[in-house]
């Protein structure tokens, strides 16, 4: 592990150049948004592209409620759960975690930890591009740009963006962790909370842009046309069928099982009408109808992040009351496994 910020002498690549002196082909390409939002379909695309996702034995392998695969470095799921466990933050939780959160001991270990990760994810990677992604990223943005920073990579960002109502309705129907018993408004502010961290990027200048997964749905070729756009990435020649591939063979519309649209969104009185603002502005920069780089756009999400921010100290209370809640159930149902039978439905009929 590392100790330290690392330098283009720490590190070499295979040929014995400093990977410094490679800056221009050192890229990370990071896929964020909320769990249930399309980010493991939008980062199996990247490849299309030219992007390296890493070695497969090094990913989450896929389950039943993601078939097709997660593409998720079993590192940075791992780094990431340290992260949020060390402020007590589960990944459903509300509350902003800010750059002064990670002044601490901790913090600093993690950095080291994730920069080191870094760089050797980065150099192992064909002509230096790396693609990467983990929902939880977005919650600790801070940590990682400083991370790629200090392992001198262009660091570049997709967004997936998906109706708050789709991803909720999927959380409910087909999520393990729903065993937490999250209400959906909780999921449309946690839906929130997730797109203010990765939006973050977008507020300090990074390469970005916001892909609707449900328009990536419907004509992967546009899409990642987008995605080549905005970040630099040239689609490598020949690669045509590997674009034709992807959206034939690949993305499977019958594991999408909801789609909604904005006037839906607004018509569920259980949408905090921040959420509302929030997916409506970002659905424009989706459909290109605001540049993300814009004077007119920052100002509107600055807004909308900052209202977020003051209402953390509300946020931290619920996940604060949640966790509290959640070790009394854990604490009662081992009570209830080891009681008497009689005594369990005694506690039955109390429930």
């Amino acid at each position: 592990m590392a100790t330290g910020p690392i330098t283009g002498k720490d590190v070499m690549t295979g040929s014995g150049v400093s990977p410094v002196a490679k800056a221009d082909r050192r890229t990370v390409v990071a896929v964020l948004g909320p769990p249930r939002s399309g980010t493991s379909a939008i980062t199996r695309a990247l490849e299309c592209l030219g992007v390296d996702l890493g070695n497969t034995q090094d990913h989450r392998v896929a389950d039943p409620a993601n078939p097709k695969g997660f593409w998720e470095d079993l590192s940075i799921i791992d780094l990431c759960a340290r992260g949020l466990a060390a402020h007590n933050l589960p990944w459903y939780g509300l509350q902003l975690l800010t750059a002064e959160d990670w002044q601490t001991a901790k913090g600093r270990e993690l950095l080291a930890e994730a920069t080191d990760l870094v760089n050797r994810r980065v150099s192992s990677a064909a002509n230096g591009i790396w693609g990467c992604k983990n929902p939880q990223m977005g919650r600790m943005m801070w940590l990682w740009m400083e991370a790629f920073s200090q392992a001198h990579c262009r660091d570049c960002y997709v967004i997936a963006l998906r109706n708050p109502l789709s991803v909720a309705a999927s959380v409910i129907r087909g999520s393990p962790h729903f065993a937490v018993g999250c209400s959906p408004t909780h999921l449309h502010l946690m839906w929130l909370m997730y797109h203010v961290g990765a939006m973050e990027t977008v507020l300090a200048g990074k390469p970005a842009v916001v892909v609707d997964f449900d328009r990536m749905m419907a004509n992967p070729g546009a899409g990642l046309e987008r995605i080549s756009a905005a970040l630099a990435l040239p689609i490598p020649p020949g690669n045509q069928h590997a674009i034709d591939s992807y959206g034939e063979k690949f993305l499977d519309k019958t594991l999408r099982h909801t789609e909604f649209g904005l006037s839906d969104l607004a018509a569920d009185p259980r949408v905090p009408g921040l959420v509302c603002r929030a997916y409506e502005t970002l659905l424009e920069a989706a459909h290109d109808r605001q540049s993300l780089q814009s004077e007119d756009f920052r100002k509107r999400w600055g807004i909308i992040a900052q209202e977020a921010m003051d209402r953390n100290s509300i946020f931290r209370l619920i996940d604060q009351i949640d966790n509290r809640l959640t070790r009394s159930r854990y604490v009662a149902r081992i009570i209830y496994r080891h009681s008497p039978r009689p005594v369990r439905r005694w506690l039955a009929r109390l429930a």
